[in-house]
C-alpha cells in the first residue's frame, strides 16, 4: 500500500467516525426537541381552552400521543388535564371526567404536586357540572391541601372560588361566603384586580339569595367603584345586573330599570348577546310590574328578537311565554293566542318539565281572561295532571341514579389513589369488583325499571276511573302541607325565641362574671381597711363611725349577695310564686330600718306615707325584693341631704307604691335598658357601686307577680318608681 492509499484510508475512517458521532449526537437531541415541541403544543393548547375549547383539544390530542410515544408521564398527564378541560368547555362533561381520571395512576408515579392538585381542582369542576356535589368537594379539598402545601396562591384563590360557587348552588350560604371570602384575602395578595371585583359581586349574590338585600348592595357598590376605578369594563355589566336584580325584589322598581339600562350598555358594547335579552326580559317584567304594559310589552319584543337571533329554543319558548300574557293584560287576544301557539312550536325540543307547567298555566289565564272558563278549567286540569306525573317520573330518577351512584363511588376511589398510592393490580382487582358490582346493579336497575313501567302502564288506564279521587287526593295534600308549614314556622318562631333567650341569658352571665371579681372584691377590701383603723381598746367618735361604715360594707355585700343568689336561683327556674297577704306598711318600715346608717350617713330623709292596713295578697319575698332594691337605688343615686318619698295606696282593683328621689336620675336610653331588661352599672352619687342586677331581677319579679313596673326620670331632677300590683283582697272586698 503507497502513501498516498494510507493517508486515503486513515482519512476515510476518521470521516466514518465523525458521522458516527454526528448521527449519535443527532439522536440524543431528538428527544429533548421532541419534549420542547409537545410542551409548545401545551403551551398552545392551554391559550385556546376558553377562546377555542375545539382548537385546543386537537392540540392537546396531539401532544398526548407524542408524549407517549417518548414514555415522558409528565406531558402525559399535562396532556389529559387539557383534554378533559377542553371537552368540558364543549359540554361533554362525562368524557372530560372519564379523561381526567386516566392521569390518576400516572399521577402516582410522578413527583409534581403543582399538577396533581391542577387536575384534582379540574375533577372538582367536572364532578360540579355534572351535579355530583359531594364527589367535588372531595376533590376540591384534596387540592387545596395540595396547593397550601406547596403555597401556590394562585390555585388557592381559583380552588376557593369554585367552591364558593358550588356551595352557592346547593344553598349553603355560609360556607360559600366563607369560601369567598378566603378567595378575596388571597386575590387582594396576588393584587388581581378582577379576582377581587368578582368576589365581591360573588358575595353580593349570596346575600342576594339570603334576602340580605342592604349587605347584597353594599357589595356590588364596592365592586361596581372597584372596577369603575381599574376600567373593568368587562366586569362591570354583569355587577349592574345583578345590582337592578336587588332593586327589583325590594321593590324599588325605578332603581332596578335605571341600572339594568345601564348595565345593557356595557353587555352591548361587549357583544353578549345572551346578556342582553336576559336583560330586556329583566325590564319588561319591571315595566310590567310598574303596570306600564306598553313600556313591558316595548323590552319583552326586543329580548324575543334577540332571542330569534340566537336561535336558543329555551329562550324563544319563554319570550312568547311573556308577550303573551302582556298581549293579556293589554286585552289583544289574538295576539295573545298567536304567541302561545308559537310557544308550543319550541317546547317539544325542550326537555323542561317546568316549561310545559308555564304553557298550561298561560292557556288557563287567556282563556280565562275572555271568559271561557270551561277552557281554562280544563287548562288548570291539565296543569294539576301533569305535576301529579312528575311526582310519579320523581320515583324514576331516583332510580336513575342508581347508575350514577355507582359511577360516583368508583371516581371516590380513584381520587384516593393520590394519597393511598396503591400498586398498579391491586387498582385493576378494585376495577373489576366494581364492574362486576355495576353489572349487577344496572340488571336490578332494568329489572325495577320494567316494574315501574309496567306499574305505570296499569296506572294510565285507571286514570280515568280515579281522577276524581286523585283530586280530592291533592287538595287533602295540600291541606296537610299548609298545616305541616304552619307548624314549621311555629317551631321555627320558638327556636327563635329560645335562641335569644339563651344569648341575654349568657350575656348577662358574662357581663355578671366580668365584674364579680372587682364588685365583691371591694366592699371586702373596704371591710378590712376599716378593721384595721379601728382601735378597740380605745373606743372613741371615731371608732362608732368606722363601725358605721362597717355595717354599711357589710349590708352592701350582703345585698350583693342575695341579688346573685336571687338571680341564680330564677336562672335554674327554682323560684316559685307563693301568694300570702302582706303588709305593706310593715314591709316598707322594715326596709327603711336596713338602711338606716346608709340615710345617716348621707344625711337623707325618709318621708313616708302609707295608707293604714294596706295589705296585698302576693309573693312577700319578691315584694320585699323589689321594695329593698329601689330603695336602695333611690338612695344611693340621692344627692346628700336630700329627701325619698315612699307613697302606698290602695286603688279598686290593684294598690300602689311610689318611690321617688331627687337624684341623678336617668335618660331616656338608660330608661329604655331598663324595660329590656339590660344590665346597666352606674356610681351613686357618694360613688356607691352596683352590678345593676337587682334592677334586672326587680322587673323580673314584677312580671311573675303579675304587677308592672314604671319608671319616670329626668336627668339631675330625681327618678319616679311606681309599683302597681293587683289586689285579690281588695277585689274580694268589693264583691262582697
Amino acid at each position: 500500500m503507497t502513501r498516498i492509499q494510507r493517508h486515503l484510508f486513515i482519512l476515510s475512517l476518521l470521516l466514518l467516525f465523525g458521522l458516527a458521532q454526528v448521527r449519535a449526537a443527532n439522536q440524543d437531541d431528538n428527544p429533548k426537541r421532541e419534549i420542547i415541541e409537545i410542551s409548545r403544543l401545551i403551551s398552545m393548547s392551554d391559550s385556546l381552552i376558553i377562546k377555542s375549547p375545539k382548537q385546543s383539544l386537537a392540540l392537546a390530542k396531539e401532544a398526548l400521543k407524542r408524549s407517549k410515544k417518548i414514555n415522558q408521564a409528565q406531558l402525559v398527564c399535562h396532556s389529559y388535564l387539557n383534554i378533559g378541560i377542553a371537552l368540558r368547555f364543549l359540554g361533554m362533561n362525562q368524557q372530560a371526567l372519564d379523561t381526567l381520571y386516566k392521569a390518576i395512576p400516572i399521577l402516582n408515579k410522578i413527583d409534581d404536586t403543582k399538577l396533581i392538585a391542577k387536575v384534582l381542582n379540574a375533577i372538582g369542576v367536572v364532578h360540579y357540572q355534572l351535579g355530583h356535589d359531594t364527589l367535588s368537594i372531595e376533590a376540591y379539598n384534596k387540592s387545596l391541601e395540595l396547593s397550601h402545601k406547596i403555597e401556590d396562591i394562585r390555585s388557592i384563590a381559583d380552588i376557593l372560588n369554585n367552591m364558593g360557587v358550588l356551595y352557592m348552588r346547593i344553598g349553603d350560604y355560609p360556607r360559600a361566603i366563607d369560601a369567598y371570602m378566603k378567595c378575596l384575602y388571597y386575590d387582594k395578595l396576588l393584587k388581581n384586580t378582577s379576582g377581587i371585583i368578582s368576589s365581591l359581586n360573588n358575595i353580593g349574590m349570596i346575600y342576594q339569595n339570603m334576602n340580605e338585600y342592604p349587605k347584597a348592595l353594599s357589595y356590588y357598590k364596592k365592586a361596581i367603584k372597584l372596577a369603575r376605578d381599574n376600567s373593568e369594563e368587562a366586569l362591570m355589566g354583569s355587577i349592574l345586573n345583578n345590582l337592578s336584580l336587588s332593586y327589583y325584589y325590594t321593590n324599588k322598581l325605578d332603581s332596578c330599570i335605571h341600572y339594568a339600562k345601564l348595565s345593557n350598555k356595557y353587555f352591548s358594547g361587549a357583544g353578549q348577546n345572551n346578556q342582553m335579552q336576559v336583560n330586556y326580559t329583566n325590564l319588561g317584567l319591571a315595566y310590567e310590574s310598574k303596570n306600564m304594559l306598553d313600556s313591558a310589552l316595548f323590552y319583552f319584543h326586543k329580548a324575543h328578537i334577540l332571542s330569534l337571533n340566537q336561535n336558543n329554543p329555551y329562550l324563544i319558548f319563554n319570550s312568547y311565554i311573556n308577550l303573551s300574557n302582556i298581549y293579556i293584560k293589554l286585552g289583544k287576544t289574538q295576539d295573545a293566542f298567536a304567541a302561545i301557539k308559537n310557544s308550543q312550536n319550541y317546547l317539544s325540543s325542550l326537555n323542561d318539565n317546568s316549561l310545559k307547567s308555564k304553557l298550561f298555566l298561560t292557556y288557563a289565564n287567556l282563556y280565562s281572561s275572555t271568559g271561557n272558563y270551561k277552557k281554562a278549567t280544563q287548562y288548570l286540569y291539565n296543569l294539576i295532571s301533569f305535576q301529579d306525573s312528575l311526582i310519579r317520573l320523581e320515583k324514576l330518577d331516583k332510580l336513575n341514579k342508581v347508575v350514577s351512584e355507582y359511577e360516583s363511588e368508583r371516581k371516590k376511589q380513584q381520587i384516593a389513589l393520590l394519597s393511598l398510592d396503591k400498586k398498579f393490580d391491586e387498582i385493576k382487582l378494585k376495577e373489576t369488583r366494581f364492574k362486576l358490582y355495576l353489572v349487577v346493579g344496572i340488571s336490578a336497575f332494568v329489572l325495577l325499571l320494567l316494574s315501574i313501567i309496567l306499574a305505570l302502564y296499569i296506572s294510565l288506564k285507571r286514570k280515568n276511573r280515579i281522577l276524581s279521587e286523585r283530586k280530592q287526593l291533592i287538595e287533602k295534600q295540600n291541606k296537610i302541607l299548609e298545616q305541616n308549614n304552619h307548624e314549621l314556622n311555629t317551631l321555627n318562631r320558638l327556636l327563635s325565641e329560645s335562641q335569644q333567650e339563651l344569648y341575654t341569658s349568657n350575656k348577662t352571665k358574662d357581663t355578671l362574671l366580668g365584674i364579680l371579681g372587682h364588685d365583691l372584691k371591694s366592699p371586702i377590701q373596704q371591710l378590712s381597711i376599716l378593721l384595721d383603723n379601728i382601735d378597740i381598746k380605745n373606743p372613741n367618735k371615731n371608732t362608732s363611725e368606722l363601725f358605721q361604715q362597717v355595717a354599711i360594707s357589710i349590708k352592701s355585700l350582703t345585698m350583693l349577695i342575695n341579688n346573685l343568689l336571687t338571680w341564680a336561683q330564677y336562672q335554674h327556674d327554682k323560684l316559685k310564686l307563693s301568694p300570702e297577704v302582706v303588709d305593706v306598711g310593715e314591709l316598707i318600715n322594715f326596709n327603711i330600718e336596713l338602711f338606716k346608717n346608709h340615710l345617716t350617713q348621707k344625711g337623707i330623709s325618709i318621708i313616708s306615707e302609707i295608707d293604714d292596713n294596706l295589705t296585698v295578697e302576693t309573693d312577700k319575698n319578691m315584694l320585699d325584693f323589689i321594695i329593698r332594691n329601689l330603695l336602695n337605688n333611690s338612695i344611693k343615686f340621692s344627692y346628700t341631704n336630700s329627701i325619698v318619698n315612699i307613697d302606698g295606696y290602695n286603688l279598686a282593683t290593684c294598690i300602689e307604691i311610689k318611690i321617688q328621689d331627687h337624684g341623678i336620675g336617668m335618660t331616656e336610653n338608660e330608661i329604655k335598658s331598663l324595660h329590656k331588661g339590660l344590665i346597666t352599672r352606674r356610681k351613686g352619687t357618694t360613688n356607691e357601686k352596683g352590678t345593676g342586677l337587682g334592677l334586672k331581677m326587680c322587673f323580673i319579679f314584677a312580671k311573675l307577680m303579675g304587677a308592672e313596673i314604671k319608671v319616670e326620670s329626668q336627668p339631675n331632677q330625681g327618678s319616679t318608681f311606681t309599683i302597681r300590683i293587683p289586689n285579690k283582697t281588695s277585689n274580694e272586698n268589693s264583691n262582697s
